[in-house]
């Protein structure tokens, strides 16, 4: 008869303890969250001798700094009245287009600046004479942009050019027709192309 209180005893004093342990693993696993989070070490907490082995680990590393900050390099730089007049040039060219639309025309005026062809500034590109139709119509200083045509922008100039290189032309609703143009693509209304070499 006194077995099984004895075993039920231990099975609630096992079962009291097996609780405390999960407690301790949750509040555990909380606090190292809360601290990894704020960006502190939290192996120091786990294993002392651990973490001062994986500090001198560190320690003896090559420093990576150079090639992480290569790799977040923009791959134009631009000045903020060069992104202010890209704007105003996007929003009159293709406020009513999509995103992407909106990225290869910033595309096409970059690889302008960039072809030997076209004069070598932004600014000279946007104002060269009889190309943009709204700089023509006096309508860039009266351009209004919104939050799309800047993030358009800033996703070109940090990633890149989102058309090949020889693509320098776009034109509403259809390509072309001079000699030797060869088409690219179309987005929504807006087709693109150039002289390919």
């Amino acid at each position: 008869m006194n077995k099984i209180p004895k075993k039920k005893k231990a099975y609630q004093k096992l079962y009291r303890k097996q609780r405390t342990i999960s407690l301790i693993y949750i509040l555990n696993t909380i606090l190292f969250a809360i601290l990894a989070m704020r960006g502190i070490n939290v192996d120091i907490f786990i294993n002392p001798v651990f973490a001062s082995t994986e500090f001198q680990e560190e320690a003896n590393q090559p420093d990576i700094t150079s090639e992480v900050i290569e790799e977040n390099k923009p791959a134009y730089t631009i000045t903020l009245e060069e992104r202010e007049l890209l704007a105003k040039l996007l929003y009159c060219e293709a406020r009513g287009e999509s995103y992407d639309c909106q990225k290869a025309v910033i595309s096409v005026v970059m690889n302008r600046v960039r072809s030997s062809e076209f004069p070598n500034t932004i600014n000279s590109v946007i104002y060269q004479k009889n190309q943009f139709e709204p700089v023509a119509l006096g309508l860039l200083d009266k351009a209004q942009p919104s939050k799309t045509q800047y993030d358009a922008i800033d996703e070109v100039i940090q990633y890149g050019l989102t058309v090949p290189s020889w693509v320098c032309f776009f034109r509403a609703s259809y390509h072309f027709n001079w000699q030797g143009y060869d088409p690219y693509c179309s987005i929504d209304h807006t087709y693109f192309g150039g002289y390919e070499r």
